[in-house]
């Protein structure tokens, strides 16, 4: 399991990458509004894209409620992706039971049971941004 830290006001630290959630208003966004608002954090700011078990369940230990996560369907197909192009098995553990439901909610969401669920880009929800850290904060961090 990993830990959590937190660490410099907002951001928190997990697995090697830094969480925040932006918005100090905390009012939900598109998932292209989440997409744009992270973004416009800075280099390397990208809207939440888990690829491990164990960085979704530290997430979501910690929220525990619903955030955008980075990932689309590829066209009318029941395939989705990272925005890297990694695909993702709807088989993956990462689905809810049930999910993906339909091929007309093409993004996706972690729910506060910790499992992906497909939805329309157009809900809103909360907004999660990562950003990678460099080997050399990381070392200083862990000192």
């Amino acid at each position: 399991m990993a830990i959590m830290y937190p660490i410099l006001v907002s951001w928190t630290f997990a697995n090697a990458k830094l969480y925040t959630i932006p918005d100090v208003d905390l009012h939900e966004k598109t998932f292209a509004e989440a997409k744009a608002l992270c973004s416009s954090m800075g280099d390397g700011v990208t809207l939440f894209e888990p690829k491990d078990q164990a960085t979704l369940t530290a997430i979501n230990e910690k929220l525990k409620t619903k955030v955008w996560v980075n990932v689309q369907q590829v066209g009318n197909s029941n395939t989705f992706q990272y925005s890297d192009g990694t695909s993702i098995s709807s088989d993956s553990s990462f689905w809810k039971d049930g999910e993906p439901s339909s091929l007309d909610e093409k993004c996706v969401i972690l729910t506060p049971e910790g499992k992906w669920n497909d939805v329309s880009c157009d809900d809103t929800r909360n907004v999660l941004c990562q950003k990678e850290i460099g080997m050399y904060f990381l070392l200083a961090l862990l000192k």
